[in-house]
């Protein structure tokens, strides 16, 4: 089994932190059509749209 090949198994892909580094590990996840819940645990409400990726 090759890595790439191992790695088109998983379908779903946890971020906890939606800082500048969660952000890019859950944009480059979406662009490979996988799932990606992002969680942030600070108690502040980030900045609208800033967590989100479309």
């Amino acid at each position: 089994m090759t890595p790439r090949t191992g790695i088109s198994r998983i379908k779903t892909v946890g971020v906890v932190g939606s800082g500048a580094m969660g952000r890019g590990i859950a944009e480059s996840c979406l662009r490979t059509r996988r799932t990606v819940p992002l969680h942030d645990t600070s108690a502040e409400r980030p900045e609208p749209g800033s967590t989100r990726t479309t």
